[in-house]
Formats: structure tokens, C-alpha cells, sequence
């Protein structure tokens, strides 16, 4: 399941979702039927989120019941990134709210536990940011740039530059 994650992955990084998409329907099947549900709809709404068709990606993220911690964490990431990008502010908050409440609560996540909090702290100093004070905007990507543990830097700077 790991290496089916990183497959698509490096499809959506290199723009090839015509081949993602193949590829998921095709060998989602191959995966444990213990992961096949919620590897293929979640790789499916990570797609649906690329093509920007945000409805279609919130339905698949809600159908899976993600056990695995981390895949449950990044579909709460997912499902963040597109209230923000919709600007759904009241999803967003609650949602940015469980997420903090599910993270301290869960105490085997190790390493991973840092880069959570920070995607979570950024949101809300992404969310807080007044997008006309220059110096705010520069600080916090000077912030973004210089984090240690944060997947989601690329995605946080695009929109920091987009406010």
C-alpha cells in the first residue's frame, strides 16, 4: 500500500493524471482488501483535488474509513487544503479543530507528530495572515522556508503568494 501511495504520488507530482487515474482503477484491486477502500478512494480524491474538482474529492475522502493513522492524517490535510482553497472558513475551522484535537491525542506517531503540528500552526497563521501588510506576508514565508519539518511548504508558499 505504501508503494501504491508513492506511485501516485510521483504521478501527480509530474502532471500525469490520465495515468494516475489509470493506474489507481487498475491495481487499486492488487492492494490487501483490508486497504483497498481506503488507498483507492483516498488516491482517487488526491487526483479529484489536482483537477481541482473539489466536491468529487471531499465525497471520496468521506467514504473510507482510514484506520492507518497517517493516511487518516493526510486525508485531514487534503480535506483542509480544499476548505481553504474553496474558502469554506467555517469547514475549515472545525475541521482545523479536529485535526489539533485528534493529533494530541494520538501518541504513537513519533517524528511525524512535528510536521502535523506545523501544518497545523501554518494554517492558522495562513488563515490570520492580513494579505496587505508586506512585511507579515515576508515573515511568514521567511518562517515557511526555513521550518525543518513541513510536507506541505510548497502548497503553503503558493497560497501565502496568492493572497
Amino acid at each position: 500500500r505504501f508503494t501504491f501511495r508513492n506511485i501516485v504520488g510521483m504521478g501527480l507530482r509530474i502532471e500525469a493524471f490520465e495515468w494516475v487515474e489509470y493506474f489507481i482503477k487498475t491495481y487499486g484491486d492488487k492492494l490487501p482488501p483490508e486497504h483497498h477502500e481506503s488507498m483507492v478512494s483516498f488516491n482517487l480524491a488526491r487526483l479529484a483535488y489536482i483537477r481541482q474538482r473539489y466536491g468529487e474529492a471531499i465525497a471520496l475522502l468521506q467514504k473510507a474509513d482510514y484506520e492507518d493513522l497517517l493516511l487518516n492524517l493526510a486525508a485531514r490535510i487534503l480535506l483542509l487544503k480544499i476548505y481553504y482553497e474553496t474558502r469554506a472558513l467555517r469547514p475549515l475551522e472545525a475541521s482545523l479543530e479536529a485535526t489539533k484535537i485528534f493529533l494530541r491525542r494520538k501518541k504513537i506517531i513519533g517524528y511525524h507528530r512535528d510536521n502535523y503540528q506545523n501544518i497545523l500552526r501554518y494554517f492558522e497563521k495562513l488563515m490570520a495572515l492580513n494579505p496587505f501588510d508586506t512585511a507579515e506576508k515576508k515573515a511568514l514565508q521567511t518562517a515557511l522556508e526555513q521550518e525543518e519539518h513541513l510536507t506541505e511548504r510548497d502548497w503553503f508558499l503558493k497560497n501565502l503568494h496568492s493572497k
